[in-house]
């Protein structure tokens, strides 16, 4: 049976919390035994510490130790990782763009991208300035037709010819595209793991701000871990909505509805 050989009276306590050490002794088979069950991220018996490392040595003959290292990250409130001394403290801005369909555009009309074929007249009717939909009613049809190319016009018949070009020579339009990521450090892969995938596939809202670019719309991609010594680094990307209505809620939970 493993015996405590020590316990640290004296709780040390620096920006990464509160800490103690134990120090078990037995033979090698109880010292093995013992460390075969641990998980860094385990919780001492007070449940307010978590296993941040250990380690085993032989110190004399058939006597083996194992120590293991404790530390206090106010467990039991995930919301550390927005709030308190564990949440991220570093983030970066990526800015690239990209090609988004005319019909996205926020002032979009089909004159934009579409041919306007007529039918015996030469009348541009008033609606080819302010239609948004390639659509026509029954009475609009009879005279006049939306088509993507002039060659579609002779598909039309004898009898229609082109009246308008498009107003533009393309079909899509640049548009700016943000990225975010945020890097957070955990004394626990648990923590870590928490912190990169809690969120993910939900819209969001960066923890440490949006860089001035102004979008209150963003998404949580998920992110990823590596260990960094005796630490862990979540990072967190989030991605802001290339429609300026925002992320479908259709399809995307809210994080702070969710409660996540």
């Amino acid at each position: 049976m493993l015996k405590l050989k020590h316990k640290s009276a004296v709780r040390s306590r620096d920006s990464g919390g509160a800490s103690y050490r134990e120090i078990y002794y037995g033979t090698k088979e109880e010292v093995e035994e013992r460390s075969s069950g641990l998980t860094i991220g385990d919780r001492d018996r007070s449940g307010e510490y978590e296993l941040v490392s250990w380690r085993t040595r032989q110190i004399g003959g058939p006597v083996y130790e194992i120590e293991l290292n404790w530390e206090n990250l106010n467990a039991g409130s995930n919301l550390r990782f927005l709030i308190g001394r564990h949440g991220p403290k570093e983030h970066t801005l990526d800015v690239s763009v990209m090609s988004v369909p005319l019909e996205r555009h926020s002032d979009y009309r089909t004159n934009w991208n579409y041919c306007l074929a007529a039918k015996e007249t030469d009348v541009v009717p008033a609606w080819w300035m302010t239609a948004t939909d390639p659509v026509l009613t029954a009475a609009q049809r009879a005279s006049y037709r939306w088509v993507k190319t002039p060659q579609a016009v002779a598909s039309l018949g004898e009898s229609w010819h082109l009246l308008k070009m498009p107003i533009m020579n393309c079909e899509t339009w640049l548009m700016p595209s943000y990225t975010i990521t945020e890097f957070s450090r955990h004394c626990s892969l648990r923590d870590a793991s928490w912190a990169a995938a809690a969120c993910a596939g939900k819209i969001d809202t960066p923890a440490l701000g949006d860089f001035g670019v102004g979008v209150t719309n963003w998404l949580n991609l998920g992110g990823q871990i590596h260990p960094d010594g005796r630490r862990y680094v979540a990072k967190v990307i989030y991605k802001a909505s290339p429609d300026p209505a925002g992320w479908d809620t259709t399809l995307y939970e809210s994080a702070e509805e969710s409660g996540t």
